[in-house]
């Protein structure tokens, strides 16, 4: 790959800016730095990988600048006076010293317009460029950009940084003069990520709706959710989208190629949820036959159980008549047995008193027994004493016989 260094020295700005050419033919690309304002930066963030083959198959020859970024969007300390001298003296030098410098070295190939390209910062001056003068410029591709300038000023700003606000210089602009048909003519293209780094996301979508009302076509581009803020990103959007700003309405055919990719990612997401909605529809209908199965075996047990319910609810009624007469049986006993249980208190009562009658009586007679035996006893003695008396009276007897008869033998003796 070629490498040129060159310096221009800027009347308007009082200041030289460098800058390094990429290649040696090609379409001249003009490429604004971002960040650290240097004609270096792309080289430094390896961006040059992503157009290599670009430049070098002659393609592209890559104009790289210095801006003045960290004296005018940067310097927010500084006053605005200052900041805004020395953006207009920026864009005085890209009108009278660049592209001047660009139409030399690309006049053996007769393309005297250059594209513009830039990322974060660059995107907006290379959109503020193309705005204030389209018919200078060949095409743009603008990445990750921020377009309100209010995002650069702590208050509201003046009306003089008009000139330099793309969405003022789109309020200002004909819609049906020489600048709104010069830009609807160049290729157009806003890039942006979606991830939260990316903070001129709103601002872009603003620029879109401008663009459409004045019936410019732009293209505009928003990566996922993944795509940051970031020189990686940046690599691989302008790898590619640049080449389509080279060939003549490779913007459309990106689209078209977008449309249809999305278009097949939507057929084959479509195929994919019709085979699992088949698939489902399948199972449905089996489970639609089981469940019919189901049905009629619920029927036919509902039908039988029905018929249990009815011959129970029959059995039942019979039962709660039963249970009714029962009860009402139960009522006369329970009549029957409150009698009866008055009856038996009072019988109970009658047996208490002969139970104590029996009892006295009980005792009186075991009274009468102990004197029964006692007389018995007594008896028994007296009996035995008789006999004793008797006994001994018939030994008195033999006795008085005997001393009777011995008197009488004394007396006869």
């Amino acid at each position: 790959m070629d490498v040129a260094n060159y310096t221009l020295t800027s009347k308007a700005a009082q200041k030289d800016f460098d800058l390094v050419v990429y290649g040696s033919k090609g379409q001249p690309v003009i490429v604004f730095p971002e960040g650290d304002s240097s004609c270096v930066s792309w080289e430094n963030h390896d961006m040059l990988g992503a157009v290599a083959d670009l430049v070098d198959e002659g393609r592209i020859r890559l104009v790289c600048v210095d801006s003045s970024d960290d004296e005018s969007w940067y310097a927010r300390g500084a006053l605005d006076a200052y900041r805004l001298d020395n953006l207009q003296a920026f864009f005085a030098f890209v009108d009278k010293d660049l592209l001047p410098f660009v139409r030399t070295i690309s006049a053996k190939e007769r393309r005297k317009r250059p594209l513009l390209v830039g990322a974060g910062m660059g995107a907006l001056n290379a959109t503020i460029a193309i705005l204030r003068k389209p018919s200078s410029f060949a095409g743009l591709l603008a990445l990750s950009g921020t377009y309100d300038l209010q995002y650069f000023f702590d208050d509201a700003v003046d009306s003089a940084w008009e000139a330099f606000a793309p969405y003022a210089l789109l309020d200002g602009l004909d819609p049906e003069g020489s600048k709104a048909k010069r830009l609807g003519e160049v290729p157009l293209a806003f890039v942006c990520g979606q991830e939260g780094s990316e903070t001129g996301i709103g601002t872009q979508r603003v620029l879109e709706q401008r663009l459409a009302q004045r019936g410019i076509l732009a293209s505009f581009e928003y990566w996922g959710l993944d795509v940051s803020h970031d020189w990686y990103w940046w690599q691989e959007e302008v790898r590619q989208i640049l080449p389509c700003l080279l060939e003549k309405d490779g913007l459309v055919r990106r689209a078209q190629e977008a449309r249809i990719s999305l278009a097949q990612a939507e057929a084959a997401r479509a195929g994919r949820v019709m085979d699992q909605r088949q698939a489902e529809l399948e199972d449905a209908t089996s489970a639609l036959e089981a469940a019919k199965q189901v049905v009629k075996a619920s029927a036919e047990r509902y039908h039988h159980e029905e018929e249990q319910v009815k011959a129970k609810q029959a059995k039942a009624a019979e039962l709660a008549q039963k249970a009714t007469e029962a009860w009402v049986e139960r009522d006369r006993i329970a009549a029957l047995l409150n009698e009866a249980i008055r009856k038996g208190d009072a019988a109970q009562a009658q047996a208490d008193a002969a139970a104590k009658e029996l009892s006295d009586a009980e005792w009186i007679c075991g009274e009468a027994r102990a004197d029964g035996q006692n007389a018995v006893s007594g008896l028994k003695g007296a009996v035995q004493r008789l006999v004793d008396c008797e006994r001994a009276h018939d030994a008195a007897k033999e006795a008085k016989e005997a001393a009777e008869k011995a008197l009488r033998e004394v007396a006869e003796g």
